[in-house]
């Protein structure tokens, strides 16, 4: 089998807001337990709330709205009818190809998509949940290696109800914990651009910033992020040289490379048209 590598180039936006005061973004979240990652996720576009302007954090989910919440948060584009949309976008990217839009979706059968979409190697861990024996078999190895990665925890009884259906909060949290909007404020307050990469481990994802280049390894997997400031606007990206080694697909930001060799990728903010170019050695 031909080696290959891929690196997805994840465009995370933080925006700053410095405010003393702050209205709550939905009318329905005012002291519920995920307030806080609901409204960070509305503020970065990652969800919507309904005519009423409520989110309804503990309706339970349907299949197209956790695709649709999903893809808005990877940055998957999903146009047209946003339920069938949704639906096909996940197909087409593999982390769920089956079942009905308006059907909801067990937490179990969620866990073992978020896994599969997170790309989380199988951890073997000891599960204390008190309901373990509900779990199917099939979802065990998920949920073992969500919690020992502490993307999940079970409720305050120590249960992890995998039959029940997910909640729209609930999904909301996982995400918040997997990478997060607004978790590395404290380290990228102060800059204005930087690109990074998101390297997964064991443990979970950690930040780790880039200067000028990087040297990776066929098959080795990480992510690219770029992390700016509001007026900064979104990033841009574009390979300058290389791309004999690589399929750059722009849409998705996949760099997908199939022979070492050596490729320099700028990214350029749309707003203020600052550039930084990293150089990407594939040993």
């Amino acid at each position: 089998m031909k080696n290959f590598m891929k690196i997805t180039l994840l465009v995370c936006i933080y925006m700053f807001i410095f405010s003393t005061t702050s209205l709550a973004a939905f009318d329905d979240i005012g002291s519920h337990w995920c307030e806080e990652q609901i409204e960070e996720f509305e503020k970065n576009g990652f969800v919507e709330g309904y005519g009423d302007n409520t989110f309804r954090p503990d309706n339970e989910i349907t299949r197209a709205e956790f695709c649709k919440i999903i893809n808005s948060y990877m940055g998957y584009n999903a146009s047209g009818d946003w339920e069938i949309a949704n639906m096909n976008v996940a197909k087409e990217k593999g982390y769920l190809t089956v079942g009905d839009a308006k059907d909801l979706i067990s937490r179990e059968e969620a866990f073992v998509v978020l896994t599969r979409l997170m790309t989380i190697d199988s951890i073997e861990c000891e599960l204390e949940y008190i309901d373990v024996n509900d779990i199917s078999v099939w979802a065990l190895p998920a949920i073992k290696s969500l919690t020992f990665t502490e993307y999940i925890e079970g409720y305050e009884n120590n249960e992890i109800r995998p039959k029940s259906n997910m909640t729209r909060a609930e999904l909301v949290k996982i995400l918040y914990n997997y990478i997060g909007v607004g978790g590395l404020d404290e380290e990228i307050e102060t800059l204005e651009f930087t690109i990074g990469y998101m390297n997964h481990n064991k443990y979970g994802l950690e930040f780790i910033e880039i200067e000028d280049s990087l040297e990776i390894e066929l098959d080795e997997t990480i992510m690219l992020a770029s992390v700016c400031t509001e007026e900064d606007g979104n990033v841009e990206f574009e390979i300058i040289s290389g791309d004999e080694f690589i399929n750059f697909d722009k849409e998705n930001l996949l760099v997908e490379t199939l022979l070492p060799g050596e490729v320099k990728i700028k990214g350029i903010t749309k707003d203020s048209n600052k550039e930084k170019v990293i150089t990407l050695v594939i040993k």
